[in-house]
């Protein structure tokens, strides 16, 4: 696992880690895209393309992960089960760590 990245020791990573994990990617993209423009202005243009591709990405990455937390929260009021834990066992991964 990435350091870093708010993780159990089984993988499972919760919705605040990976909406946290998320936020701090937008950080970085917005701060390198500015760095970038500054200290070569002629890339500002190819800077700004790569910065809403990779805030694309994002968004739809923040969208699945509330996706999968609704989703999570319904089938916890169903089995009657901790809608964290229902959350971190639908995104379980071991090797792929996306953000």
């Amino acid at each position: 696992m990435r350091e870093g990245f708010d993780v159990q020791d089984n993988g499972n990573a919760s919705f605040e880690a990976v909406t946290n994990r998320l936020n701090g990617h937008e950080r970085d993209i917005e701060s390198a895209v500015r760095e970038l423009s500054d200290s070569k202005p002629h890339y500002e243009l190819l800077a700004r393309q790569a910065e809403w591709h990779g805030l694309g990405v994002i968004y739809h990455a923040r969208g699945l992960a509330q996706a999968y937390q609704r989703f999570c929260g319904d089938v916890a009021a169903r089995v009657d089960a901790d809608c964290v834990g229902a959350f971190m066992s639908s995104l379980y991964f071991t090797s792929f760590t996306p953000w």
